[in-house]
């Protein structure tokens, strides 16, 4: 009768006798089955810790939205970042360079909000290289309410033309990047291509609602000289700033 309380037996027959000798339990499976449960349990407390993250991010991104809307103006700080500038001079077409663009229209956008009381910080006001990273880590330092980066879009083919805006992955981005996109297209007359997550390390590396708007063309004749005028970028400038007041206070002057 097999003895279920007896390892497993190996039987050797030597002088018409029998003799079963039992062998040990070799320790591998032991050691393999405390292998697999040691890296079960680092794996659910991977995907525990991975889930309270998101869960933290997801409702950090709902507080900060929600808290917009009453909050004062002057208690929200909104950080400007006109595009490259210094030795990076962006794209360039018969002599414009988009860097300078991108200047001239984030300082006035910046006027804009300042008169309507919102605090305004800008990565550069004046015509001086920055990391793309510094970009991101100014507004994260400064605790920002929302990250915009204004730039001048290109293409080989001259006749591409319109209107782009991209967010990031905070809660909230993509409703700002509506609000400024239908305020441009409203304000300006330009074509609208798209608002879009875009994977931009300014938009990746702050951690608060941010986009990147492309206003136009500089590689089309026609939006390049739309670009140069003055009164076009005041246009451009209000759009954004009437964009930034609807996403946060839903309407806009």
């Amino acid at each position: 009768m097999q003895n279920d309380f007896l390892p497993p037996a190996a039987t050797v027959y030597a002088n018409t006798q029998l003799y079963e000798i039992y062998a040990e339990p070799s320790p591998e499976p032991q050691k393999r089955s405390k292998k697999k449960l040691r890296w079960g349990r680092i794996f659910c407390f991977a995907l525990l810790l991975a889930a309270v993250l998101a869960v933290f991010s997801l409702l950090r991104g709902e507080e900060t939205v929600a808290d917009l809307s009453t909050l004062p103006p002057q208690d929200i700080c909104i950080v400007l970042d006109a595009g490259h500038g210094g030795k990076d001079n962006g794209s360039s077409a018969e002599g414009v360079l988009e860097k300078d663009l991108n200047l001239q229209m984030i300082m006035q956008l910046g006027e804009n909000l300042k008169k309507k009381g919102y605090k305004v910080l800008f990565t550069r006001e004046t015509d001086r290289f920055i990391e793309l990273e510094e970009r991101a880590a100014v507004a994260n330092r400064q605790k920002a309410h929302l990250f915009i980066s204004l730039h001048c879009n290109s293409f080989t083919n001259e006749t591409a033309n319109g209107t782009e805006v991209y967010y990031n992955a905070e809660n909230g981005a993509e409703l700002l990047a509506t609000a400024i996109y239908d305020s441009l297209l409203h304000k300006l007359g330009t074509k609208g291509r798209n608002y879009s997550f875009g994977r931009y390390t300014v938009l990746s590396h702050t951690r608060m609602p941010g986009v990147l708007i492309e206003v136009g063309f500089l590689s089309n004749a026609g939006e390049r000289a739309k670009l140069c005028d003055k009164d076009f970028q005041a246009d451009a400038a209000a759009a954004i700033a009437e964009g930034i007041e609807s996403f946060i206070y839903g309407k806009a002057d």
